[in-house]
């Protein structure tokens, strides 16, 4: 079966029952065609924002945005214009804190859980660009498969990020310049990057951090 390189849609890997955690004949086979190629590096960036003592979000929301009155437009902006027309890689509790709890639109949007049938059964394939990834089933393609033409953005949240920079190349973080008594924080070690300063202003700084 041959895939299309412009569309950045993957296969999904649907269990038959719940104990059933094998990919799906589809992958498999994609897998098997893709381990002997030589190009199957994909290419996977991380997107963040941290406010001044690394403070991620709180109460479940980002509150550099959540807060009409105190709003940093900027940040969400560049967000939006990284990953339109991308692939966003979350954690359940990112994509419920969407409005609605609906994914992204004009994103492929790949949601790393540990019960895929919950998820599956609750959307129930609303959205044809939404789907579920056990964390081993998402490793095993991002390290044997070239996904797509499309970037991959690692999107949160703190458990996504920290086991998923390590395989990015580049990573977009928005330095907020002030403290919002976050209740989640991410202390990851940023030093082993090359540092850019991308954009700045009085709210913040974004910086390109690469290998």
């Amino acid at each position: 079966m041959e895939t299309n390189p412009n569309d950045c849609r993957i296969p999904v890997a649907k269990p038959v029952t719940k104990s059933d955690t094998q990919f799906d004949p589809v992958t498999i086979e994609v897998i098997k065609r893709k381990k002997s190629e030589k190009s199957n590096k994909n290419d996977i960036e991380a997107i963040l924002a941290l406010d001044l003592l690394n403070g991620l979000s709180k109460n479940g929301q980002l509150p550099w945005f959540h807060d009409s009155s105190t709003r940093i437009v900027e940040d969400m902006r560049f967000f939006r214009e990284k990953t339109l027309n991308n692939i966003v890689v979350m954690g359940t509790n990112t994509l419920l804190s969407f409005p609605d709890s609906k994914p992204l639109k004009d994103r492929t949007n790949i949601v790393v859980t540990r019960d895929k049938m919950k998820y599956l059964e609750q959307y129930k394939h609303d959205y044809d660009n939404l789907f579920f990834y056990s964390e081993e089933e998402l490793i095993t393609l991002l390290e044997h498969t070239r996904i797509s033409s499309a970037k991959i953005f690692i999107i949160g949240g703190k458990q996504v990020y920290e086991k998923f920079l390590p395989y990015c190349s580049t990573i977009w973080l928005t330095r907020i310049k002030h403290d919002y008594s976050c209740d989640l924080t991410l202390n990851y070690n940023f030093s082993k990057y090359k540092k850019t300063l991308h954009y700045t202003d009085s709210n913040m700084d974004i910086e390109k951090l690469e290998f």
